[in-house]
């Protein structure tokens, strides 16, 4: 009964610990796209209208089974725990394929120079600007790798606290039997 409170205590934390990366990564895909669009619109006459789509919502992904973990956590209900199992592997799976993305998208950006963050001149301020949205990627896919690791240690144990028999608290299935049975 301790083991299985504790190992609910964890799953709650580890939930909590999603929520968490999925908040940060919203906010921090957010402004990358937003600094991208506004470098993007200073830089060239070129409108890129990209930063109005819900790309954010990309973190969602996260939110969704921290939110159902917590509430599992709280109510211990079986039912809870097989659903934040089939959301958090499909959220491993989609955020598995993201990562791999992004960190390919990151070496390519890393790999270019902006025009005008040359040598020749001030241009100190648009390299700023660059190096910026490079240090968003890597902070978003950071909480990517981290919110994956999260949602891995709470599938596990919500896959292990599904598994365990529930300890009831009222009269058992055999507590109405005529006469007490004795194990032999």
């Amino acid at each position: 009964m301790a083991e299985q409170s504790r190992m609910n205590i964890i799953n709650g934390v580890a939930s909590l610990l999603v929520l968490a990366c999925g908040v940060i990564m919203s906010s921090l895909i957010g402004a990358l796209l937003n600094k991208a669009k506004e470098l993007i619109q200073t830089q060239t006459d070129y409108n890129i209208s990209f930063s109005d789509q819900p790309v954010w919502a990309l973190g969602f992904a996260y939110i969704i089974p921290g939110v159902i973990g917590i509430i599992v956590t709280v109510v211990r209900a079986k039912g809870g725990y097989i659903a934040h199992m089939v959301f958090s592997i499909l959220t491993l799976l989609v955020m598995g394929i993201f990562a791999i993305v992004g960190i390919i998208a990151l070496g390519a950006l890393a790999s270019i120079n902006p025009p005008s963050c040359s040598t020749l001149g001030d241009s100190s301020a648009a390299c700023s600007e660059a190096e910026s949205i490079y240090g968003m990627g890597v902070g978003g896919i950071v909480m990517i790798v981290f919110g994956w690791i999260f949602t891995l240690v709470s599938t596990i144990l919500t896959g292990i606290l599904a598994c365990k028999p529930q300890i009831a608290s009222g009269p058992t299935q055999f507590s109405s039997q005529p006469y007490p049975t004795k194990p032999f």
